[in-house]
């Protein structure tokens, strides 16, 4: 291998110049070459540009590029070149001059997931850099006024963070952000003692790593997160919770209802000791049932309402089959029913017709007899009715004025015939009153 040779700024640089570093490396077979500075590796990216050319079989270039500089850029750089025959170095120092390289810097710590805010005091409106990268705003940087809020943070935003009003650096903050390590939380309350049958049991009790809960680069916690335990478990025998009621076997009228239970066991060779049943029941809808009427069969026809002639005969029947109750409909329709009936024909009994006007007198003078007559056709009796009662014929008194001579009478004539043919009726006869001057007739009633 040969010597390097490298070429280095020959001045101070400003904040914003460009400086290139070259390093030129004689050597066989071809280096490899690595920059460095303040002993960490230089790397090629935004900042830093690094390219290395072979010139000739035993030549080759490595430049290293930083477009703006900044006094963050200050240091020792080394030229590293390396091949199977041995390395060599070159070193050149950096110096900028900046008037805000000697701003404080306040140093900020705090853990993964944090939030914190940066404060800047400014006349103007200010720019936010980390490790002189301008930042945006976004979900984990936001921009209130000059300040610069950082939220959800992580170990990879960790740096200095400048506010810069124009070219002025106003604030430096050297932000270091921690992992967190996960720290366990108190055991919970142990569970319920649990096994087979009664007697020894296990009982289990957890925590969590979560006081704090580790960043994803923390360290996870160390311990179990799960403690077990014997523990004693009594035989016994004891009942759940009832069920719900199930419903009422009935409507109304009266019906039951029943809810059940279960026993519990341990141990006993599953046999329930615990007093009670596993059942229960109880009356449900014992308000009556309402009950619609119905009728009864009819009752057998009464007799004919008559003994001749036309009538009726009726027969009944009764809502009681069964009888409405609680609020039931009585029976549709009528409880009775009637049809026509005939019995022989009516005798028709015999009744009087009007009275005839009175006769005249029997005599002229003297006392005498008038009468009057009626006829049994109002109606006349049929068919086995009974006569007329009574008689046919009346016969009242008549005065005439006195006779001049005293006569005599003459003898009775016959009786008459009967003026009914059944019954009772009436029959008369007659004589005469032979006066001197002449006849007065006479009469006599029976």
């Amino acid at each position: 291998s040969s010597g390097i040779n490298a070429e280095w700024p020959l001045r101070p640089g400003e904040v914003g110049d460009r400086v290139q570093f070259v390093c030129r490396i004689h050597a066989q077979p071809k280096p490899s070459v690595i920059w460095m500075r303040n002993s960490e590796e230089v790397v090629s990216g935004n900042k830093s540009v690094i390219t290395t050319k072979t010139m000739d079989e035993t030549t080759t270039v490595s430049k290293l590029v930083i477009e703006s500089v900044e006094s963050e850029d200050e240091g020792m750089y080394v030229c590293l070149a390396t091949n199977v025959a041995g390395s060599n170095i070159e070193n050149a120092a950096l110096t900028v001059n900046d008037p805000n390289k000697d701003i404080p810097v306040t140093s900020v710590s705090i853990l993964e997931g944090d939030s914190v805010t940066l404060a800047c005091v400014a006349a103007g409106p200010v720019t936010w850099n980390l490790d002189q990268v301008p930042l945006s705003p976004g979900s984990r940087f936001v921009f209130v006024e000059n300040n610069l809020v950082i939220s959800d943070s992580t170990i990879y935003i960790s740096g200095i963070y400048t506010c810069k009003e124009d070219t002025i650096n106003r604030k430096r903050y050297d932000v270091k952000i921690t992992a967190v390590n996960g720290g366990l939380s108190d055991w919970d309350t142990w569970s319920p003692c649990v096994g087979v049958g009664c007697g020894v049991g296990q009982k289990t009790r957890t925590r969590q790593c979560n006081s704090p809960t580790p960043s994803s680069n923390g360290v996870d916690c160390v311990g179990d997160l799960t403690e077990k335990d014997e523990c004693d478990i009594p035989c016994r025998s004891e009942w759940s919770d009832w069920t719900q009621w199930n419903g009422c076997s009935a409507d109304c009228g009266g019906g039951y209802q029943s809810r059940n239970r279960v026993c519990i066991t341990q141990g006993n060779n599953g046999t329930c000791t615990a007093p009670g049943s596993g059942t229960e029941v109880r009356n449900c809808n014992t308000k009556p049932c309402s009950v619609n009427g119905q009728w009864s069969d009819y009752s057998a026809w009464s007799d004919c309402s008559v003994t001749c002639g036309d009538g009726v005969r009726t027969r009944t029947k009764t809502c009681d089959n069964p009888a409405p109750a609680a609020g039931g409909n009585y029976c549709e329709g009528q409880g009775s029913e009637t049809k026509t009936c005939s019995g022989p024909v009516c005798p028709t009994h015999g009744n009087w017709g009007e009275w005839s006007g009175w006769s005249s007198c029997s005599v002229d003078c003297g006392k005498g007899v008038k009468s009057r007559e009626r006829v049994c056709d109002n109606p006349e009796a049929s068919d086995g009715g009974d006569p007329c009662a009574g008689s046919a014929m009346e016969f009242d008194e008549c005065i005439k004025p006195d006779c001049d001579e005293e006569g005599k009478f003459t003898e009775w004539s016959d009786w008459t015939e009967c003026h009914s043919e059944c019954g009772a009726g009436t029959q008369s006869r007659a004589r005469e009153c032979v006066a001197k001057k002449k006849k007065v007739p006479t009469a006599t009633l029976r």
